[in-house]
Order: C-alpha cells, then structure tokens, then sequence
C-alpha cells in the first residue's frame, strides 16, 4: 500500500474509532451480537432487525424479509460459531462456499403487491461483517461510490476500477484491495 493511503487509512481508522455517534451506533449493534440465552432464531431475527434500522437497508420495506433471512441462516447453521467460521473462510480464502453463495443470492420477502422481492445483500453483509467481529466487508452503495473514487485516485493500487455485484468477486475484490 502506498504510503499516502496509507496515512488516509489509518486516519478514517481513528476517526471511526473515536466516541462518535457511528461508532457509539456500532457498539450497540455489536452487544446485540453477544447476547446469550434467548431463542437462536429470535436472537438471529432481533439482530437483523436492529441493522436494518440503523443502516437504512428497507427490508422492513417487504412482507417477511427479515424472517426468511432468519430462518435460512437458522437452518442452515447450528449456531453462531460454525456460520462465522465459513464466512471468515469465505473471506480468507475466497473459494466458493455454495451455503454462504446462496444464502446471499436468494430472494427474500415480498412486496405489497404479493410480488417476489430481490436480494438482500447489503443487510446479510453488515449481519456478517458483525458476527465476524468485522472481518468481513460490508457490501452496500457507499461502498461501491467510494470505491471508484479511490482507485482513480490511487492508480499505482493497480487494482480493478469497477466492483463486480457478484458476492464472491466482490470479497476478493475487496481482500485484493487491502492487501495493496
């Protein structure tokens, strides 16, 4: 990484670590991801909801979203520890885990209307960038507006102009882009 990035990184890093109301905001969230004798599927439903109120994702835009979300990760891991472990590993070493794939691709909810929604990426990424004590990259519009922005602006990176929308790219895509 160049040295000047360098320095713009590690500036927004202690911006984002002082007591602001962002950061205040992410502790919340992440106490909610410490919660311990309750129902799993509640527990998983709670926090999914508390995320969309703070991040503004508009599941609670559509009929049932955040309960097929809950139920697929319920489902489909026994607990918090073995989806965490696959999605670091999904991260690390950027191979094609299909449980992980799908349950980014899926449609979830629907609208009004009774008609099928789209995916929900930008939720199940903020839910696994905290279960994972933020090793795993957030996937949401500001990142695909900045992201540009900053590979313009740093071309010695080397590194693709353009995010791809595909979850898998995209990790490895934003791995590549914190090693440089």
């Amino acid at each position: 990484m160049t040295t000047k990035i360098k320095n713009y990184a590690e500036l927004a890093n202690r911006i984002l670590h002082k007591a602001t109301d962002y950061y205040n905001d992410k502790l919340i969230i992440k106490r909610i991801f410490s919660l311990d004798g309750i129902d799993h599927l509640e527990t998983i439903r709670l926090r999914l909801t508390i995320i969309d109120s703070y991040y503004s994702t508009n599941m609670n835009l559509r009929y049932y979203g955040i309960k097929n979300i809950s139920e697929l990760i319920y489902y489909s891991y026994k607990d918090d520890t073995s989806l965490k472990d696959e999605l670091i590993e999904f991260v690390d070493e950027s191979y094609d885990n299909y449980n992980i794939k799908d349950i980014f691709n899926k449609a979830y909810g629907i609208s009004k209307r009774g008609e099928p929604k789209g995916k929900a990426i930008s939720l199940i990424s903020k839910y696994a960038y905290f279960l994972t004590d933020f090793q795993f990259p957030i996937y949401d519009s500001i990142v695909f507006e900045t992201y540009p922005k900053i590979v313009n602006r740093f071309p010695e990176l080397g590194i693709e102009n353009k995010l791809s929308s595909d979850i898998s790219h995209f990790i490895r895509m934003m791995r590549a882009f914190n090693i440089s």
